[in-house]
């Protein structure tokens, strides 16, 4: 999973008025103000296990969506995103990728 280098305001603002829906558990808020929202790189990893085009899911607002499983936080490491799945390369060409040591 990939957390874009730009913030969406948009969907922070739409989870903001729906947390009561999804039963957060720590309000979005306090993250924002601690600043934990790490943008611009890899943050964890989940396994495509299907495509609908209907689910009772409150994520889901079609036409299509993903069903993920098996999600896998990872610890944060920078790295350029790009639209649609893409490959993430092993550790040491993802250091010469980014000019950063990975940790």
């Amino acid at each position: 999973m990939h957390a874009s280098r730009k913030f969406d305001w948009e969907g922070f603002r739409w989870l903001d008025a729906r947390q009561h829906i999804f039963n957060f558990a720590v309000p979005i808020r306090d993250l924002l103000a601690k600043g934990e929202f790490r943008r611009g790189g890899i943050v964890g990893s989940v396994e495509l296990t299907g495509c609908v085009q209907r689910h009772n899911s409150p994520w889901f607002y079609g036409p299509y969506g993903y069903l993920l499983s098996h999600p896998e936080p990872e610890a944060f490491r920078a790295f350029p995103g790009r639209l649609g799945f893409f490959e993430i390369p092993a550790q040491p060409v993802l250091e010469s990728m980014t000019g950063v040591a990975q940790r």
